[in-house]
C-alpha cells in the first residue's frame, strides 16, 4: 500500500501554507508538540479536510492526540470513497476525565470503546476496507487492538 499523506507541521506554520496543502481547514492553531516542534489544535467545530487523495479500498490512519483534562472533545477522522462517506471514527468525551471512541458507517454505530483518559497522549490507528459487502475495520489505541 502507497503512502498517500503524512502531516507532522515541521515546516510552515502559516495560513497561506494550510490553505495550499488542504482542501479546507478551520478553527486551528498550534501549540508545543508531544516530543519536540509544534502540535495542531483546534476550537470546537475546527477541522482539516485533506483533498482527495485516490479511491482505493484499504486505508490506515494514524494520528496523535492529546485531549486536556476537562475540554470537551468531538474529533471525527472521516473514510471516503469518492464523495460518499464510509466510516467515521468519532471520539468524544463522556466525562472531564475521560473519553469514548466509536466506530461508525452512517448512523449505525458498529463499535464502542470506552474509558480512554484525557490528559495523557494516545496513538490511533484506523485501518479499513471499504467494500459494500466484503469490508472490515480495526481500531488500535496505543498499540493495542480495541475493535474489529
Amino acid at each position: 500500500m502507497a503512502l498517500h499523506w503524512i502531516e507532522g507541521y515541521e515546516v510552515d506554520r502559516s495560513s497561506p501554507y494550510l490553505a495550499r496543502k488542504y482542501a479546507a481547514n478551520s478553527g486551528g492553531s498550534f501549540t508545543t508538540g508531544r516530543l519536540h516542534g509544534f502540535c495542531r489544535t483546534f476550537a470546537a467545530g475546527g477541522f482539516e479536510r485533506t483533498p482527495s487523495l485516490t479511491l482505493q479500498d484499504e486505508w490506515t490512519i494514524g494520528i496523535g492526540l492529546f485531549a486536556n483534562s476537562g475540554v470537551s472533545v468531538d474529533a471525527n477522522i472521516i473514510m471516503y470513497r469518492g464523495a460518499t462517506e464510509q466510516l467515521r471514527l468519532h471520539i468524544e468525551d463522556t466525562s472531564s476525565s475521560v473519553m469514548k471512541a466509536e466506530i461508525k458507517r452512517g448512523a449505525t454505530v458498529l463499535a464502542t470503546v470506552t474509558g480512554i483518559s484525557q490528559g495523557v497522549w494516545h496513538y490511533f490507528e484506523f485501518q479499513a476496507t471499504l467494500h459494500t459487502s466484503t469490508g472490515a475495520y480495526e481500531l488500535r489505541i496505543d498499540e493495542i487492538q480495541v475493535a474489529t
